[in-house]
């Protein structure tokens, strides 16, 4: 006879069981300041947003970066800036994301 077993735990999916609270430290939004390559930046999103020109725009790299919000930054990368990323920038055939160049 085999023992029946105990029924397993039940996924946790936190953005959807607990409040936002408990997970907003997980969001690339959240206000905790990064440091890449010596500099800082305000939040993940900040330093996402800027990582796509780093190499080709430092310049503009580091305007995203001083951005004092997380939604104006992902604003300007799409708006104003996304037609300076590379050919091929979210569809690289390699699969990397960013293309590795």
């Amino acid at each position: 006879m085999v023992a029946d077993l105990p029924a397993p735990n039940p996924v946790l999916n936190i953005f959807e069981d607990l409040p936002e609270e408990y997970w907003y430290e997980l969001t690339s939004v959240s206000p905790h300041a990064i440091e890449y390559m010596g500099k800082v930046y305000p939040t993940a999103e900040h330093l996402f947003q800027a990582l796509k020109f780093l190499s080709t725009h430092a310049d503009i790299s580091d305007y995203l970066r001083s951005l004092p919000t997380p939604q104006e930054v992902r604003v300007e990368a799409a708006k104003r800036y996304e037609h300076l990323l590379p050919q091929g920038f979210y569809t690289a055939a390699d699969g990397a994301y960013p293309p590795v160049t």
